[in-house]
């Protein structure tokens, strides 16, 4: 889904009732600023050996090939030894392997749920492990979730796509926008009770303005709330809404998307922008 449709939120709350019973609930990102192999993968690895002071058995056991990607498991996993050295391509096959196996391995112990957020900003390595996983996914009792924008140009984040969608096991679920409905409701959490006498009437703009995106309904809504009371009474949704004003923290995220345009297509938004 596109940014703000709420795709983090709903990775948390995937994990919340595996959480409650029981279940082991492994998180990890792709960081927009770091271009780390594998940074995703390494973070629940050290988040399991941090929790586990290095002993749980599934480390123990896979802990030198892992340490390709996390060196520190040497360090902390009793009886861990530095991997062969091989020629990447099977230094790479050798990897995956062992987070396949350390992954089943550690689901014996529990339910377990790897949840990868902003694969967006993932790098080809991370992508191929993803798909490497997902493609084992039917013979691992591991529950498997990745987030990625489907804004997302890359060849290799399609061929991500592409891949996961061809597996019979496999969900993929596109996030859209909020319904009427569920838009004026959010509308109505946001503001307070003061809009719910006038919240039917501002839903269709809203969403003509939003798409029915969460953090564009909740950025205006709080543009609304920001901007006080004039003149003793606060200016109507509706008339902030007419004025057309476009809350920082949108603009901040268009402008963060047009950098990732060529040049002819600024162009084309240039233009577009003038002609309205």
């Amino acid at each position: 889904g596109e940014p703000g449709v709420g795709k983090t939120r709903l990775l948390a709350r995937i994990g919340e009732p595996l959480g409650a019973s029981g279940g082991l609930v492994l998180h990890g990102f792709s960081d927009e600023f770091v271009d780390a192999p594998f940074q995703p993968f390494a973070q629940v690895v050290r988040a399991v050996a941090a929790a586990t002071g290095g002993n749980d058995l599934s480390l123990v056991h896979t802990a030198s090939e892992l340490s390709r990607v996390v060196p520190e498991l040497l360090e902390v996993v009793p009886g861990a030894v530095s991997p062969p050295a091989v020629d990447p391509d099977t230094g790479r096959q050798r990897l995956f392997a062992a987070f396949r196996s350390w992954l089943a391995e550690l689901a014996t112990e529990a339910p377990v749920a790897l949840l990868i957020d902003d694969l967006t900003w993932a790098n080809r390595s991370t992508l191929d492990l993803f798909a490497q996983l997902a493609a084992a996914a039917a013979d691992l009792p591991v529950l498997l979730v990745g987030v990625l924008r489907d804004t997302d140009p890359r060849p290799a984040a399609a061929r991500l796509v592409a891949s996961v969608s061809a597996r019979p096991h496999a969900v993929v679920l596109h996030l859209d926008g909020l319904p009427d409905a569920e838009l004026g409701e959010l509308v109505v959490v946001l503001a307070g009770a003061e809009l719910r006498e006038d919240v039917a009437g501002l839903v269709p703009e809203l969403a003509r303005l939003t798409g029915g995106n969460p953090l564009f309904v909740r950025e205006r809504v709080q543009h609304w709330r920001d901007r006080g009371p004039e003149d003793g009474a606060r200016t109507p949704l509706g008339v902030l809404l007419a004025t057309r004003a476009v809350p920082a923290a949108i603009g901040d995220l268009v402008r963060r998307r047009l950098l990732h345009l060529s040049d002819p297509a600024l162009a084309v938004v240039r233009a577009g922008a003038v002609c309205g």
